[in-house]
């Protein structure tokens, strides 16, 4: 909200040159990070359920209607198994197979979709991450009432990476991670609805230092844009993103002032080249 509009001024979103004055440079200041739609509201209700009498109280006074939800004439009942026993150990190489029978409990048809979610783990400080991230999703056909339909969903282990832009869990790399630890896959109607789950384990760390590009060639992964996340004023110095470990203490609340949005001359320069 804070991050989007003309922050009360007649200039919209411009920098303000060194001396004062409107630049015609507009931009967005991101500090939501990666904390945006369904990311957003599934993370902070993880993170109120910690200390709420009443589970899911937050997110019940926040959402109506939960990242891929939808209504229905049809009424279903799911069969979930993973080709991977919960608990397993589980490599960056791997994939995550799981198999879901459809039924459809109604005299009417219709279809269904069926979403894979995956919660990579998460350390207060490190590398910010969604508590609930889609990894697959699939429609099965149209179902007759008492009817069945088998789909199978896959997700790769390594698209459970996070991107690390600042070497925030400090083992000297920046780029596309897997933290060491626990990875639950989750099979639901929606992004807060499960239907079964299981949870794998990663026991070191992986950095991935290549990742495909559009025509699928390996390219080393590199930031392109540290003058710009390390905050508008050309240092660096973090910006303010948005943290899970303190929603209250880091979501934008107000305006940005006159100095926030003022640019040095050096940063102008590149701009106007």
């Amino acid at each position: 909200w804070y991050n989007s509009g003309v922050y009360g001024s007649k200039y919209g979103n411009r920098y303000l040159k060194p001396d004062g004055s409107t630049s015609d440079f507009a931009f967005v200041n991101y500090e939501e990070g990666i904390y945006v739609g369904y990311r957003y509201y599934e993370t902070r209700s993880y993170e109120e359920n910690k200390t709420a009498q009443t589970v899911d109280e937050w997110y019940d006074a926040n959402v109506v209607y939960p990242f891929g939800y939808g209504l229905s004439y049809t009424d279903f009942d799911w069969e979930v198994s993973f080709d991977k026993p919960t608990g397993s150990a589980i490599n960056a190489d791997d994939v995550i197979k799981a198999t879901v029978k459809v039924t459809n409990k109604t005299e009417v048809a219709g279809k269904d979709v069926v979403q894979l979610y995956y919660t990579a783990p998460y350390t207060a400080g490190g590398i910010e991450k969604s508590h609930v991230v889609l990894g697959a999703f699939e429609k099965t056909k149209l179902i007759t009432g008492g009817g069945t339909d088998t789909v199978e969903l896959e997700l790769k282990v390594s698209d459970m990476k996070s991107y690390d832009w600042s070497d925030a869990n400090g083992n000297g790399f920046k780029g596309y991670e897997l933290d060491a630890g626990k990875y639950t896959v989750t099979v639901g109607t929606d992004a807060h609805t499960a239907k079964a789950s299981a949870t794998y384990e990663l026991k070191d760390g992986v950095t991935l230092r290549e990742i495909a590009d559009a025509d699928g060639k390996a390219v080393a992964v590199q930031n392109r844009f540290d003058d710009v996340s390390a905050g508008i004023f050309g240092n660096d110095t973090a910006a303010a993103y948005v943290s899970r470990s303190d929603f209250d203490g880091t979501l934008p609340q107000a305006y940005l002032t006159g100095g926030e949005r003022t640019l040095t001359q050096e940063l102008l320069t590149k701009l106007e080249n």
